[in-house]
């Protein structure tokens, strides 16, 4: 029981004397230390504001307008001087990473035009000044280099452009996939920055792509961006290079699928997955035409290979193309599977709609010039006059480079291009994956 719960008297007493001398005693330092407080001393001094959170532009573009606000207690703070850093390959226009100014009556300083870098990048914009804490905001650099575009019979569906993404990167196949030396972008994220090589292709709305990942061969697939799955092949070698399907690399002679080796003695492989009910039910074909003593090909089955074939009148001179079992002599034959399809072909590329029975064969001839044709069926062609004969077949469905023009199903849907490649898919959408040049 406490000493207050013991006294009974409900009488209240009069302080003291000695207590009343005692509280004033108090009391007085009390008050003045509250006005001396760090909050009402910082009232008086000058605090610097960017009139936005953050700043952003378009590479090779300028930033206008921006400025620094200073204010004393609140007001405008006039006759201040404020010196503003950039960082992050932002300059002021001369080439300048730093402007100083004073503050006018409205308590502002305007900065300089921003040129904004030739690449995406992020840096911060830092002002300082006398008596002031220093203030950052982020700046960023938007690119338009990278992009991917889905084509519907004739119109343009929509054309994603991936901001973040470099020109200097390369498109491997599928959705925002992109290799800029050792990093791997995946829908304008980073999907690892210790890659060596990749390669991919998108079938329908699945993104299917394999990579050496710090000497490790890795597979994964996704949809627009977003991972579904990776597994990691524990025997295929470091040094391997993928050859485009899933879990399909060669290395040093053998062919490894699904971390196995299927064939040796092979020095040209390429690759493509898609078809089947996809992912979603845990199923899709990969397809693998490779060259050792005769051109040769199979079907992988959730990772069982099968269907081996051979085509022994395929000579021994040609190129593997994008395109599983679709070779481009170097006498300008074209040959797929074991029928030579044309002459006088002056380069070859395919992709997968569905499945390898719904194939399309892409190339470019000198003459009549550039077509396509369904690799299983005898005289399924279509011939684009408008496509330049000069042009590089760049996947399936029509799609060419003709210097730097994008052509896709006769017309030229866009200008400025330096790589493209392109897959298809079924009900006549065609997905190319491409980089305009830097500016």
């Amino acid at each position: 029981m406490s000493e207050d719960s013991e006294y009974n008297d409900s009488t209240p007493r009069l302080p003291s004397r000695r207590t009343i001398i005692a509280g004033a005693a108090w009391s007085v330092p009390a008050i003045a230390a509250l006005s001396a407080s760090p909050a009402a001393a910082a009232s008086n001094d000058t605090v610097l504001t960017f009139d936005q959170a953050s700043y952003s532009g378009q590479v090779c573009t300028t930033i206008s307008g921006a400025y620094v606000t200073a204010t004393t207690g609140g007001a405008a703070a006039a006759g201040k001087v404020v010196t503003v850093s950039l960082a992050g390959g932002f300059t002021f226009s001369g080439g300048s990473t730093s402007a100083t100014g004073t503050t006018g009556g409205d308590g502002r300083f305007t900065l300089p035009t921003i040129t904004v870098p030739n690449q995406p990048n992020s840096g911060t914009a830092t002002a300082t000044a006398t008596g002031a804490a220093a203030t950052s905001v982020p700046l960023q650099a938007k690119g338009t280099f990278a992009r991917f575009m889905t084509i519907h019979n004739i119109e343009v569906v929509s054309d994603t452009v991936f901001d973040l993404i470099p020109s200097t990167a390369v498109p491997i196949g599928g959705y925002g996939l992109f290799l800029d030396g050792s990093t791997l972008w995946y829908g304008n994220s980073v999907f690892s920055s210790n890659i060596s090589k990749a390669r991919g292709n998108r079938s329908d709305t699945t993104d299917f792509f394999s990579y050496i990942e710090n000497g490790v061969a890795k597979s994964a697939y996704g949809s627009n961006g977003s991972v579904t799955a990776i597994r990691t092949w524990a025997n295929v070698p470091g040094t391997a290079t993928p050859v485009g399907a899933y879990g399909t690399f060669l290395d040093n002679g053998n062919l490894w699928y699904f971390d196995a080796i299927v064939a040796s003695g092979v020095d040209r492989a390429a690759g493509l997955s898609g078809g089947m009910n996809g992912p979603a039910q845990g199923q899709w074909q990969d397809y693998v035409g490779y060259f050792n003593n005769a051109a040769r090909s199979f079907k992988g089955v959730n990772g069982t290979p099968q269907d081996f074939q051979a085509f022994f009148n395929v000579p021994s001179t040609v190129s593997a193309t994008r395109m599983p079992n679709l070779w481009l002599n170097n006498n300008g034959d074209l040959w797929f599977a074991n029928l030579r399809r044309e002459s006088g072909v002056s380069n070859a590329s395919g992709a997968l709609r569905t499945n390898a029975d719904d194939g399309t064969i892409v190339w470019t001839s000198n003459t009549p010039g550039a077509q396509d044709v369904s690799g299983y069926r005898t005289g399924n062609r279509r011939t684009f006059n408008s496509t330049p004969t000069n042009a590089t077949a760049a996947g399936g469905e029509g799609v060419y480079v003709a210097g730097s023009d994008l052509w896709a199903n006769n017309q030229k849907r866009t200008t400025n291009v330096a790589k493209a490649v392109s897959d298809g898919a079924p009900n006549g959408y065609i997905h190319i994956s491409y980089v305009t040049n830097g500016c």
